[in-house]
Order: structure tokens, then sequence, then C-alpha cells
């Protein structure tokens, strides 16, 4: 499974990584998949979750720092010009 990672104008990779996993964790409890519920996970989760965490890390990277996105600025959808995840 892959996972194509949204365009964009890069600024700064410092805090990518960490905010690729921020994002996951975080899709993965918003969806009640943390914890003991990891068997439930299906392929399209993981998509899912892949999906929106390279959105958070695309975000990180076209600011410079490591200024990773607020909440409100991932369901702000396409307004900064890169695709809201599905869901």
């Amino acid at each position: 499974m892959t996972v194509t990672a949204p365009p964009v104008t890069v600024v700064d990779t410092v805090g990518a990584g960490d905010s690729f996993t921020a994002g996951l964790l975080h899709r993965l409890a918003a969806r009640g998949h943390l914890g003991s519920r990891l068997d439930t996970l299906t392929p399209d989760d993981i998509h899912d979750a892949c999906a929106f965490a390279a959105r958070v890390a695309a975000l990180t990277c076209s600011v410079p720092g490591a200024d990773p996105p607020w909440a409100g600025q991932m369901e702000q959808g396409d307004a900064d010009g890169l695709p809201r995840p599905a869901g």
C-alpha cells in the first residue's frame, strides 16, 4: 500500500517525521483504533490514517521551523491548497 504525499512548496523539513507520526496517532485515536482496538484495523483504515499523516507532514514542510498545523487548519479543507483527508 502506498500513500502519495500532497504536493507543497517545501520551506523546511524539520519536524516532518514527528508531524507524520503525530498525525497518524491522532487519526487512529480519533477513529477509535488505539489501544486494544488495533486488531480491528482494515487496509482502508490504515490508508486513511497514513493519508491524513502525510497531509500533516506536508503542511509542516510548507512553513519555516517545526511548526505542525493545528486541528483547525486541518479542517479548513483545501483552503491551503492541499486536498482534505477523506472522512
